[in-house]
């Protein structure tokens, strides 16, 4: 059962492993952990973007999904950009847990 794959993304919160089968599983899961509502807020001041489109929102917006390397998942209410790579992800959960006051490591 060892899945390991090239890039792995593993994320420890507050002492927690959240290690999920894809990359994006991972970082929602993360993202859940911390409350969809609290990383919206961190989300809509753009501080990571694309196409001037917040990584988490209440709306899909359509630059985002007019692009084919971009989608949207949907996640306990909230739209969450799918299609962005491991560095923007990772930049996006520290900045998270940082204003959120969690430990976070990523590997």
């Amino acid at each position: 059962e060892t899945m390991a794959s090239v890039s792995s993304f593993k994320v420890q919160l507050d002492g927690e492993t959240i290690d999920e089968a894809g990359q994006f599983d991972t970082y929602l899961a993360a993202l859940k952990k911390m409350g969809m509502d609290k990383v919206e807020e961190i989300a809509a001041e753009k501080e990571y973007n694309r196409y001037d489109c917040p990584f988490v929102s209440k709306e899909q917006f359509d630059a985002i999904k007019e692009k084919e390397n971009f989608s949207y998942v949907e996640a306990d209410g909230y739209q969450v950009i799918k299609g962005i790579n491991k560095k923007g992800m990772s930049n996006f959960l520290k900045l998270c847990a940082e204003k959120l006051r969690h430990n976070i490591t990523i590997e």
